[in-house]
């Protein structure tokens, strides 16, 4: 419930999510209900008075919460209120921010999915509109109306694009149901958010997601259809697949994807922001995939006159003739193979830099977390007599230009200098901390005010200089760490939620009952690094399953989208295949030629997707996690993600090329006799 801040209204207002709120409406009271989509199943927010109107009691109350940021020089609230026990989160983060990592991923991902089939939706239009050319001239020469030929093709193109996307929100439906489940204990074991495990089908997302089906159908075929507005009846259909016309499409789009990647760096380096990140990330996806077709015909023309005369020219030379049909479909897998790469070198850094961090961060043998109640120096005197070594950390809160910083105060102990990791840090930095000399921070704060090592952090009549940088990862606050004797002189209150605790060789069960029989420390309050671990890498594999599931659909349509343009091209391919038939080449083989030449087109899109997925991975990485989240994680290459991607790459190629090569392997002699009849 929330206080009365204005008159009560004539009719009952609560705010509830799709669930309640139907179930709400289900009991037929006389109840406004507003709808607020972050609040959990079962629960209501309304104000006190409407509370009273509707007959639910709001005495006595069980408890309050409290805004992390109070006015200064308020008193704090457990002397205002006598035993009143305050519980604090165990974990100082914000679900609403951090929650925004998987929507992060997802936005990013699901862009280049839709980039993706943008580039797949376009090739398989301008195929359609190329095998129906003589269609085309035939009607508009029996009298059709350009602009009549033209909206019968737009209202094909939109039944299509509601027909795709009436079908990709029941796949989609269909796959979040499969991982919802996981999700949803993701969200809770990180962040302690109650998600419930049942999917909402809303209409605004079926509209929406039918409004991006119909835009970009609408967008891929826009050129198609300028196209065929443009056609002339008497021109003959080879004079549009003209080498120099190609060649000069290539080249165009060489420039603009060469423009796309030098704008988008300036963006990238003259705006230091998210956005400008996301910019620099379509730049360079878009711009490579438009210099791909030079660059596919260049290294093609390379190996054809290094090629042995014969079949082996020959298996070269007819790629690079049908090379301006795959473009499109070759993009496609070009962005598709990268984001593989981009995914699999991030998630991989992502967990080596979790394990190191972890067992850097979290060398001790035990941690116990106290509760408000607990006395920390009495269980620090029990500690000491069992031979233990425990140190307390303390901490407190402070505001900083308008940010809420957590404050922690460490002993003089050599268990710091040896396992607290630092990113940067001041010449002899922990000697200095230690006498209060200087202070720590994460790398949230050291970016998100811009203070590093050398710096003097200045606020008020505080002023320390800053002697090093630590990660924090997963953290959205800004934090620092300084002395313990240095927090204890500063005006601000303390307290000490937890102790790290150095066994020395003392046997752990026995300090875990013994604080539990002595204090009443409950077993929750106890966690290990071995635990810490196992449950943090088994959160973060259940994180990117959401990803992961997006990389092998963008390739699996990737690989669709060449199966279709190889199908599409199989009447074109004939009179190139049929002479080489007549010479003595056995269909047979010419199968397997088929196979090798789809092999090499996968082969060479995924080495150019290697160096585009590492820049991907760097840009998310290094910009984007900066930007959204306050850190920067190191890049660890994985040459073995690389291969086994590539490998993919190789699989989607063969698959693709597996019907064309048994269609042509069963071709009837008859079917090749026939591109002779008319002389070609």
């Amino acid at each position: 419930m929330i206080p009365s801040g204005q008159p009560s209204t004539t009719e009952p207002l609560v705010w509830a999510n799709y669930i309640t709120r139907n179930r709400l409406e289900a009991l037929d009271l006389d109840i406004k209900t507003s709808l607020d989509t972050a609040l959990p199943d079962n629960v209501i927010i309304t104000d006190f008075s409407q509370a009273a109107s509707l007959g639910l009691s709001t005495t006595p109350l069980d408890h309050l919460l409290l805004a992390q940021e109070q006015l200064p020089n308020l008193k704090s609230i457990d002397t205002l209120i006598p035993g009143l026990k305050i519980n604090r989160p165990a974990l100082s983060t914000d679900t609403g921010t951090l929650t925004e990592s998987f929507h992060l991923n997802l936005t990013a991902f699901g862009f280049l999915s839709f980039v993706v089939g943008l580039f797949i939706v376009h090739s398989m239009i301008n195929l359609a509109l190329e095998q129906r050319r003589g269609l085309f001239r035939t009607l508009r020469c029996l009298g059709v109306p350009i602009w009549v030929l033209i909206t019968a093709l737009g209202c094909e193109m939109l039944l299509f694009a509601l027909i795709a996307g009436g079908s990709g929100i029941g796949i989609g439906y269909v796959l979040a149901s499969l991982l919802m489940p996981g999700v949803s204990g993701t969200l809770q074991g990180l962040y302690g958010a109650d998600i419930a495990g049942v999917l909402q089908l809303r209409s605004d997302w079926v509209l929406s997601g039918l409004a991006i089906a119909v835009f970009g159908s609408l967008l891929a075929g826009a050129r198609g259809l300028y196209l065929v507005a443009k056609l002339p009846i008497l021109q003959s259909p080879a004079l549009f697949a003209r080498s120099q016309h190609i060649q000069r499409i290539r080249n165009r789009g060489a420039i603009i994807g060469g423009a796309l990647l030098f704008l988008g760096t300036v963006v990238l380096l003259t705006t230091n922001t998210l956005i400008g990140g996301f910019i620099f990330l379509g730049a360079l996806m878009l711009g490579t995939a438009l210099a791909l077709p030079l660059i596919l015909s260049k290294v093609i023309s390379a190996l054809t006159d290094r090629a042995q005369p014969g079949i082996s020219a020959w298996i070269w030379s007819d790629l690079r003739a049908q090379l301006h049909m795959l473009s499109l479909p070759l993009m496609a897998l070009l962005l598709a193979v990268a984001t593989n790469i981009g995914v699999e070198t991030m998630t991989s850094s992502f967990r080596l830099t979790l394990i190191s961090w972890l067992e850097q961060r979290f060398t001790a043998d035990l941690y116990v977390r106290l509760e408000e109640k607990s006395d920390p120096n009495h269980i620090q005197s029990w500690l000491t007599d069992q031979g233990t070594t425990a140190l307390p950390l303390m901490t407190s809160e402070t505001v900083i230009n308008g940010h809420l910083v957590s404050v922690y105060g460490l002993m003089d102990h050599p268990f710091y200098e040896e396992n607290w990791p630092l990113i940067e840090k001041h010449t002899e930095a922990w000697p200095a901390f230690h006498l209060g000399q200087g202070i720590m921070i994460n790398e949230q704060m050291a970016y998100g005010l811009d203070l590093w090592p050398g710096d003097q952090l200045v606020t008020g009549h505080f002023s320390q200089p800053i002697l090093g940088v630590y990660p924090d990862y997963g953290n959205t606050q800004f934090q620092m760490v300084m002395a313990q004797k240095q927090l204890l002189l500063s005006d601000k209150p303390t307290h000490i939620p937890s102790f790290t605790i150095l066994l020395n060789k003392i046997e752990k069960p026995d300090i875990i009952n013994g604080l539990t029989e002595n204090f009443g420390i409950h077993q929750t309050q106890f966690l290990d690094q071995n635990s810490l671990r196992t449950r943090s890498l088994a959160i973060f594999d259940q994180t990117f399953l959401i990803t992961n599931a997006l990389n092998v659909l963008t390739l699996s349509v990737a690989a669709f989208a060449l199966l279709t343009s190889f199908l599409s091209m199989w009447s074109q391919r004939l009179p190139q295949i049929a002479p080489i038939w007549a010479m003595g080449i056995p269909s047979q083989q010419l199968a397997r030629y088929e196979i090798i030449r789809s092999l090499a087109l996968g082969a060479l899109v995924a080495i150019l997707a290697i160096p585009l997925g590492l820049v991907l991975a760097w840009t998310l990485l290094n910009v984007i996690n900066v930007q959204a989240f306050g850190w920067k994680l190191p890049f660890h290459a994985t040459p073995v993600s690389w291969v086994k991607v590539t490998c993919l790459s190789i699989l989607a190629a063969l698959l693709a090329a597996l019907i064309p090569a048994g269609r042509l392997r069963s071709l009837a002699p008859s079917t090749l006799l026939k591109v002779f009849n008319n002389e070609r």
